[in-house]
């Protein structure tokens, strides 16, 4: 299951003035690898919101529609601010199911760690 679910836009400027512009509208400047992309990636645009929800929790996963495919993804390589702390870029790599499967698994190994005694409302 994915933690967020989110569509991503191409984008076509690169360099700092279209990575600005981004920003100010929301949107984080990333770049998306998986099959059919080609090793230098698609360059693409993430909703902010959604995606920092996301990378609350630990060994997140990501559903993302790439081109009219939804495609469960993880976030790698997240650059932030160093005051502000908010997501300046990122990579994005598809997962495989056994990937998923594995991650989930660690997550929940991970969330067991930090609550010993069990999660309770």
């Amino acid at each position: 299951m994915a933690d967020v679910s989110m569509v991503v836009t191409p984008r076509g400027g690169f360099g700092k003035g279209p990575a600005r512009q981004l920003r100010r509208s929301g949107l984080v400047p990333a770049v998306f690898y998986g099959d059919g992309v080609g090793a230098e990636g698609k360059a693409i645009a993430v909703p902010l919101a959604p995606l920092s929800l996301a990378l609350i929790k630990p060994m997140a996963i990501l559903e993302v529609q790439v081109d009219g495919r939804n495609i469960k993804a993880a976030p790698r390589d997240v650059q932030r601010h160093p005051v502000s702390h908010e997501v300046e870029h990122l990579e994005i790599v598809e997962l495989s199911e056994s990937h998923v499967r594995e991650r989930e698994a660690a997550a929940v190994a991970a969330i067991e760690e930090m609550y010993p005694q069990g999660f309770k409302n």
